[in-house]
């Protein structure tokens, strides 16, 4: 899924993940530029979760 996301997705997309290792591992797959939001972690709220979709 990887590769066909790198090669179908802008360069200009953004991709916010959880902190959380396996989540981070499955991030780096993509050949994008990640950003960790601890609103993601396991444990976060609705009202952080959404904040950090924002």
């Amino acid at each position: 899924m990887a590769d066909w996301l790198n090669r179908h997705l802008p360069a200009a997309t953004r991709v916010r993940a959880s902190p959380a290792l396996r989540t981070l591992q499955t991030a780096k797959a993509l050949e994008l530029r990640i950003k960790t939001a601890p609103a993601l972690a396991p444990g976060a709220g609705v009202t952080a979760l959404l904040d950090a979709a924002k």
